[in-house]
């Protein structure tokens, strides 16, 4: 009786479009061989096993569509170089990222409440988009200013011994630490209990996401709730931390109706806009928590790869670059006045330039910008290929950061590859292709945060917050020289930092120049 309510489940309920296996159009298959049975799926069995090997086979099709088949995203239409522009113009109504969403981190069963993320444009989106881009400015020097405390209590003052950091393991909790700062606000940050409860919540999500991808569709309402027992034990721990905090502020808001908040953060920004929607269920302290902890989930899970990366590939480079880099910073904050603030950090494209480069290298995803045709009667590309509702779509992220005819000697980790560009458009004045060539900033050609209007929302706060972290690290810190950079592995579509490596670090008995004493800046 279960099996049979489970198949009836199954048969009568409304589909997602991603869960609906849709009519494909007679396109190239990547990876299958020609005379061959099964040519579908012996070529997603193959493509998964090497997803960079197949992402460059797809890449040499140039400007025709085909096919992708892999496990992570099933039969993949993969959107050519010549029609990149028409499918990021396309209207949410017709092809929708938001689904893509849902389906790769699979929301509806590993969040405790999934209507968190049902609208086209969460609130905790606007929010990160509008106000927390905004006060990038004034969030700067306090989050600098809690970095030197973070790092000594998680690396120690040893000047004298190199210590032996694995990265992936204890920079989440540095950086959840710092970043917090900006989403509730001091003292609740120093709450290592939440934090660490934030950073088990997103590993466990990332785990069972692909476990209950990978799981046939009508056992899912039988067994997610035992799959995703990890993320839901992390979630309770997580709302009884932050709880408290968040009462506290419910009942100053009533007791004072109409007056400010002397509070800062996002956390504030999100009860300050349920309190102006009037919505009942925005106003829940479940629903607030909610949005908070989906806020670190994204935060400090971007940036440790982010640092990582950058770390492991100056660790390997030349100590020349380390030098560069921190004349550079110097000399920035010696011109501001000892200030951290944007326009600091815009003395620094150096700086900027190696998180470009690295990510150009090592971006967090091989296939760029999936999608969903969600359009009912489906759509049509300008090559008159047609698409049917529920078809996957995307475009190629990682054969197009290696291509030699955008970035010579592309497999080679240059630092300064994109601060040598920029000067020479500084110098003609060029000011709209300087802002292009921002870490930051996405295109066509470089999509590390997305592209077009569905690129990270918080990519602005996401590498300001990272710059400043890694400038503090090599003023006050020595790296051990490694012999070669390890080795990043594929996860599917993902690419990871080796998740085992390490680097040494040893503290300097005197900084280049002291960022604990930085002042806090008021700049617009």
């Amino acid at each position: 009786m279960l099996s049979i309510g489970l198949i009836l489940y199954e048969r009568l309920r409304t589909k997602p479009a991603f869960e609906v296996r849709p009519k494909l159009p007679e396109l190239p298959i990547v990876g299958a061989r020609e005379g061959e049975w099964f040519p579908m799926l012996r070529a997603m069995w193959r493509n998964s096993i090497d997803v960079r090997t197949a992402t460059q086979a797809a890449y040499l099709l140039k400007d025709q569509l085909c096919l992708l088949p892999i496990i992570d995203l099933g039969r993949t239409v993969i959107i050519p170089s010549t029609e990149i522009n028409w499918y990021l113009d396309q209207p949410d109504s017709d092809i929708n990222t938001r689904d893509h969403l849902a389906d790769a981190f699979q929301l509806h069963w590993t969040l405790t409440d999934p209507r968190l993320v049902e609208d086209d444009r969460p609130i905790h989106h606007q929010l990160i988009s509008t106000k927390l881009t905004r006060e990038i400015n004034n969030l700067l020097p306090v989050l600098a200013g809690d970095i030197p405390s973070s790092l000594s209590d998680a690396w120690g003052t040893d000047t004298e011994n190199f210590k032996e950091i694995c990265l992936m393991d204890d920079l989440p909790h540095v950086v959840g630490r710092v970043v917090n700062l900006a989403f509730v606000g001091s003292p609740t940050c120093y709450n290592n209990a939440m934090v660490n409860n934030a950073i088990s919540f997103a590993r466990s999500l990332a785990l069972t996401a692909i476990v209950l991808r990978i799981m046939p569709q009508t056992l899912r309402p039988l067994l997610a709730p035992l799959v995703t027992l990890p993320q839901r034990m992390a979630t309770l721990r997580f709302f009884n931390e932050l709880r408290p905090e968040v009462n506290r502020r419910m009942r100053e808001l009533f007791a004072n109706p109409g007056s400010a908040s002397n509070s800062n953060d996002f956390l504030q920004w999100t009860i300050d806009a349920a309190v102006q929607s009037g919505d009942p269920y925005m106003m829940k302290p479940d629903t607030i928590m909610g949005r908070v902890l989906l806020l670190n989930f994204l935060s400090i899970h971007t940036s440790t790869l982010a640092l990582t990366h950058v770390l492991l590939d100056l660790a390997a480079s030349s100590p020349t670059v380390i030098e560069e880099l921190r004349n550079e910073i110097a000399t920035a904050m010696e011109a501001h006045g000892g200030e951290w603030s944007k326009r600091t950090l815009g003395d620094m494209p150096k700086l900027d330039s190696v998180f470009r480069e690295s990510q150009r290298l090592n971006p967090p995803a091989l296939i760029g910008s999936p999608k969903l045709v969600t359009a009912p009667k489906g759509v049509t590309t300008p090559s008159g290929i047609h698409l049917h509702y529920g078809t996957y779509l995307a475009i190629l992220g990682y054969p197009t950061l290696r291509d030699p005819n955008l970035y010579p000697e592309p497999e080679t980790f240059k630092p300064f590859r994109f601060a040598k560009l920029y000067e020479a458009a500084d110098k003609e004045g060029l000011k709209l292709e300087k802002a292009r060539l921002g870490w930051a900033a996405t295109s066509k050609t470089y999509s590390t945060f997305g592209a077009g209007r569905h690129a990270c929302p918080g990519r602005f706060f996401a590498s300001t917050s990272v710059k400043v972290f890694l400038a503090y690290m090599l003023m006050n810190y020595d790296i051990e020289k490694m012999p070669e950079r390890p080795t990043t592995p594929s996860v599917g579509m993902a690419l990871l930092p080796p998740l085992k490596a390490t680097i040494r670090f040893k503290r300097r008995k005197d900084p280049v120049y002291n960022l604990g004493q930085a002042t806090v800046s008021s700049l617009e």
